[in-house]
């Protein structure tokens, strides 16, 4: 499942790079920015104030943003 989030983001940032770049006759540019990224790892043993004693928690994070910016 996570592979298909990476998939997605990807293709968001791809079809916005494609589809918003230009200049139309005013001189305005929109450009798209974004970022992606993945964390992932395990979490052998520790200890969290609010469920105790953990171990072995596999932890994977997406981050994904994305904007515009108007020159």
């Amino acid at each position: 499942m996570n592979f298909l989030m990476i998939i997605g983001t990807g293709a968001v940032l791809t079809l916005s790079a494609v589809s918003c770049f230009g200049q139309d006759s005013s001189g305005v540019k929109i450009i798209p920015n974004g970022h992606a990224s993945m964390e992932a790892g395990q979490i052998v043993k520790g200890f969290d104030k609010n469920a105790g004693d953990i171990k072995n928690v596999v932890v994977e994070r997406i981050h994904f943003g994305a904007g515009f910016n108007k020159t």
